[in-house]
């Protein structure tokens, strides 16, 4: 399970673009203080979606990156086992697909297999990767 960080933007608007480029096609905007999740980074720009599901690249001088930001998860295997039980060894229920949102606190090591809670009585058995 993958853990995106946060960010929030910093200025008026901030254009997204189709790749990490000033001259790059305009694909969306966003707005002083809305907040998109970080999916990847290259030199001086984030990939980022904001909450409109648009995909974007963004100045890092127009985002700031929220520290310990990362309380969803996002599957990242191509089908996850759902447990009935907090055990390895309890009936599998229930199989997510890749990017399922697994939403909750989310505070174990990283790389650590873990069982975190999908619902009330379900349990995922995840390896975490921030």
């Amino acid at each position: 399970m993958v853990v995106p960080p946060r960010g929030l933007i910093t200025v008026g608007i901030a254009d997204l673009r189709a790749d990490p480029d000033d001259h790059s096609e305009l694909v969306d905007q966003a707005h002083l203080n809305e907040q998109v999740t970080v999916l990847g980074a290259r030199s001086d720009w984030r990939y980022v979606q904001g909450a409109d599901q648009y995909f974007g690249w963004v100045r890092t001088d127009q985002l700031f990156e929220i520290p310990g930001s990362n309380s969803d998860g996002i599957v990242a295997v191509l089908l996850a086992d759902v447990h009935e039980r907090e055990s390895r060894n309890s009936p599998v229920i229930e199989r997510l697909p890749r990017a399922t949102v697994i939403a909750g606190e989310i505070d174990v090591m990283p790389l650590m297999p873990v069982m975190v809670r999908v619902s009330r009585n379900t349990w995922l058995l995840a390896r975490l990767s921030r």
